[in-house]
């Protein structure tokens, strides 16, 4: 349902004139990101508790 009212949004928007292909690539390049940082930190975590748990108990 909120994917509904997203793209009704950005649909408005369009019309108006205020989303514009150069806003599309900005709001492209925060989600990719967005996603890359995701992605990478989970891993990131468990390495650091794995290290951390290696070094306590070594």
């Amino acid at each position: 349902m909120s994917i509904l009212i997203l793209l009704l949004a950005l649909w408005i928007l369009w019309k108006l004139g205020i989303f514009t292909l150069k806003v599309l690539g900005i709001l492209f390049v925060i989600l990719l990101v967005g996603a890359l940082i995701h992605v990478l930190l989970w891993p990131m975590v468990v390495v650091a508790l794995l290290v951390a748990g290696y070094v306590a108990f070594n």
